[in-house]
């Protein structure tokens, strides 16, 4: 398995969960195991814009294939 191929598939899994996480943050921490109480779907959004953005660095930044 190539590096691009795993950037990939990490770009991909990482907007699946992530934009779960934004839209549907209390279906998808119940599949991880978490219930939300309180401001915890607000904790719950905020990880899943990050985990969109760091999928999306990894997919889109060409300076990090060539470190690699």
């Amino acid at each position: 398995m190539t590096l691009k191929t795993v950037f990939t598939v990490n770009y991909i899994y990482s907007l699946l969960f992530g934009l779960g996480f934004m839209f549907f943050p209390a279906s998808c921490c119940s599949l991880v195991g978490f219930t939300l109480a309180g401001d915890a779907s607000l904790i719950a959004r905020c990880i899943g814009i990050f985990v969109v953005c760091t999928g999306i660095l990894t997919e889109v930044d060409p300076e990090i294939r060539t470190v690699c």
